[in-house]
């Protein structure tokens, strides 16, 4: 019996559960969040919450209008990183990034 690697056994997994949105969307808050650590520092990730993935649009919740501006500055630097992680998915292209100051 080949053993198939563990990544392919939990696609397959959320594949059956229909769930795929779902994980790819909480794989994309992950990236979005790593790529704030790498760029401002882990202590901005708090203040930069990414909350929906719907038609293409990422929402993120920011705590302040400083941060607000700095993430609408490296826009399409995000939407870059998180296309090429997402480009091998069924998700259609991330276009826009939603920004609500909270």
């Amino acid at each position: 019996m080949a053993l198939q690697p563990i990544s392919s056994l939990v696609r397959s997994s959320v594949r059956r559960a229909g769930i795929e949105k779902q994980a790819l969307a909480a794989q994309v808050f992950e990236r979005f969040k790593q790529y704030v650590a790498e760029k401002f520092g882990a202590p901005a990730i708090p203040k930069a919450l990414p909350k929906t993935l719907t038609g293409g649009s990422l929402t993120v919740e920011v705590s302040s209008s400083a941060l607000c501006a700095e993430l609408k500055t490296h826009q399409s630097e995000i939407l870059d990183t998180l296309n090429k992680y997402t480009a091998n998915s069924d998700q259609p292209p991330i276009k826009r990034l939603v920004l609500r100051i909270v």
